[in-house]
C-alpha cells in the first residue's frame, strides 16, 4: 500500500476544484495531495507558506 504525500499550501482566493468539487477558502492553511499542490501552485491558486505564515494561519483538515 502506498502512502499519500501531502504538502501545505494557502489558497490565494476562494476556489472549488471542478474535478472533485472540493472547496478551498482563501488564507487557510491546507494539506494538499502532492499532485494537486503542484497543479494549484502552477495555476496561482495557492502559495507555499513560509514558517512564520504557517504558524499564523488557521489549519484546515485534509
Amino acid at each position: 500500500m502506498t502512502e499519500k504525500t501531502t504538502k501545505a499550501g494557502i489558497p490565494t482566493k476562494d476556489f472549488s476544484d471542478a474535478g472533485t468539487g472540493e472547496h478551498f477558502t482563501a488564507g487557510k492553511l491546507h494539506d494538499f495531495e502532492a499532485g494537486a499542490h503542484a497543479n494549484y501552485l502552477h495555476a496561482g491558486l495557492i502559495a507555499e507558506p513560509d514558517a512564520d505564515t504557517a504558524a499564523s494561519v488557521e489549519q484546515t483538515a485534509a
